[in-house]
């Protein structure tokens, strides 16, 4: 019977231990998940703990770039400077005057004559991501809040995948892939550095403070503390005033926290012996 009872007095505190185990295993998964801090910059923003800037990805003589490689359509992209200039774009006249200034991307038909520049999204409107688990890894900065079609708005995703050897100003007739997919989102892939971790940042003023995001991780962090908190301190309290407990009757289950370390060697023992292919003898 001593035994029997030696046995459910160890079950309950083992089944806290694994609660404790996989909170803690939940906590250093969701601290590894990719995140960015935002809201961020058209052009900077702080990605898993380190800084990045796109201001780079600019024409060779422009802030911004002129991509001519689409066959229906010209394209504008600026993320630096408070977005494409309200005039002297080529090939580009703002058709709705309401938005022609702070727009990250523009778009002007090849075919259509005349065509008006229409908003495809607003510089002050970026939501960043980061994505490492490719074999380079990727930013991908969404502008929202372009102009109205079919009753949503457009808008811009500039996905940039790293490439260390690819700095300074881009070419815009044949550095960049572009699509529109869904209908109304349109898609700028480009490799270059800026995407890349460490990678040096164009001149310019330092970048700006970030708002702090509370990562998932933490909190499971703090979950698992507080929990451990509880258990043993309020554990104590309940065996002291309640059970009339002193000295090391107080601590929570005692029997199987001084059993642990005698269980975690036991473990070692039988793992060993498994390795290597020898008899287990229990400890």
């Amino acid at each position: 019977r001593s035994q029997q009872r030696r046995t459910t007095s160890l079950a309950c505190p083992r089944m806290h231990l694994r609660l404790l185990l996989a909170v803690a295993l939940l906590a250093s998964v969701a601290l590894a998940d990719d995140s960015c801090n935002n809201p961020c910059t058209a052009s900077r923003c702080m990605c898993n703990g380190d800084y990045y800037d796109i201001g780079a990805i600019k024409g060779p003589t422009t802030d911004y770039v002129e991509i001519s490689s689409d066959t229906n359509f010209w394209y504008y992209i600026q993320v630096i400077n408070n977005g494409l200039p309200a005039a002297n774009l080529p090939h580009c006249s703002w058709g709705d005057q309401t938005m022609t200034t702070g727009n990250a991307a523009g778009q002007q038909s090849k075919t259509q004559t005349p065509a008006a520049c229409t908003a495809l999204g607003l510089d002050q409107q970026a939501n960043w991501a980061i994505d490492t688990t490719g074999a380079a890894q990727v930013i991908t900065v969404t502008y929202t809040g372009g102009a109205a079609a079919q009753g949503r708005q457009r808008q811009t995703k500039l996905i940039i995948t790293c490439d260390i050897t690819k700095v300074g100003p881009v070419n815009g007739a044949t550095d960049f892939q572009t699509s529109e997919n869904p209908s109304l989102t349109y898609n700028f892939r480009v490799t270059h550095a800026s995407a890349c971790k460490n990678a040096p940042a164009p001149p310019g003023p330092s970048p700006p403070p970030s708002k702090s995001k509370v990562k998932v991780g933490w909190v499971l962090v703090g979950l698992l503390f507080g929990l451990t908190f509880v258990y043993f301190v309020g554990g104590m309290i309940f065996l002291k005033f309640r059970q009339d407990k002193s000295g090391r009757e107080m601590v929570p289950h005692v029997e199987f926290w001084t059993s642990l370390p005698g269980l975690i060697k036991e473990g070692f023992r039988f793992t060993f012996s498994k390795i290597r292919g020898s008899e287990y003898q229990r400890f």
